[in-house]
């Protein structure tokens, strides 16, 4: 059933105008840019995590309950990543499971990055990088010459 459904919103996506494909990914990524912004959301996934011999359908996260510990294992996960005003994907990747591993009981942050789609880790990857480019905007905000 879901496939239908994925199926035939793939062929009304293929319909639409180029002017409404346009104002259609405008709006998607307003839309992401104000769950970034608050930090706050949820995924629902193309296909499921399992965790504990269930499956969990969606993720929900909380960007803004991340500590600094964790916000370094995030930074960790990838020691190939060079400079500090952008993140990897590897590193994007694991931000996001941090945060929807404190929501998402009882997935846990492995269970996320084991089972994560790649279409589903698009979109948590686009989210954590959202999120991190706009809380680095605002900690810049709040910085002052003594």
């Amino acid at each position: 059933m879901e496939e239908i459904k994925k199926s035939e919103e793939q062929k009304q996506e293929n319909s639409l105008t180029p002017e409404q494909q346009m104002k259609q990914r405008t709006e998607q990524i307003k839309i992401a840019r104000e769950v970034a912004k608050d930090g706050k959301g949820v995924l629902k996934l193309t296909r499921p995590v399992h965790a504990n011999d269930q499956e969990i359908n969606e993720l929900s996260y909380d960007f803004s309950a991340l500590t600094g510990m964790e916000y370094i294992e995030a930074m960790d996960s990838d020691p190939n990543a060079a400079g500090s005003y952008a993140i990897s994907s590897r590193q994007a990747i694991t931000l996001f499971a941090i945060a929807a591993a404190k929501l998402s009981k009882p997935a846990d942050k492995q269970d996320i990055l084991r089972d994560l789609f790649f279409m589903d880790a698009l979109k948590a990857e686009e989210l954590a990088k959202l999120f991190f480019n706009l809380a680095s905007a605002m900690g810049n905000q709040r910085l002052s010459k003594m």
